[in-house]
């Protein structure tokens, strides 16, 4: 999942987080979140996850604000 929380505690910045039950959620092991950091004044927010067709890739956009 990725998400960008809502201050105070990143200020909207992109974050991941995955789960094996969908109640349990951890930050992958070898990520930081915010997986990017604040762009001074704005914020990067509206993340979204995409999976190549071959399954081997995974993206994550947002937009920079």
């Amino acid at each position: 999942m990725a998400y960008t929380p809502f201050p105070p505690t990143t200020n909207e910045n992109p974050s991941i987080a995955v789960s094996n039950d969908g109640n349990t959620w951890i930050t992958p092991p070898g990520l930081a979140n915010p997986i990017d950091p604040t762009p001074i004044p704005n914020n990067n927010a509206d993340a979204c996850l995409f999976m190549t067709s071959d399954d081997l890739t995974m993206w994550c956009f947002y937009a920079d604000s």
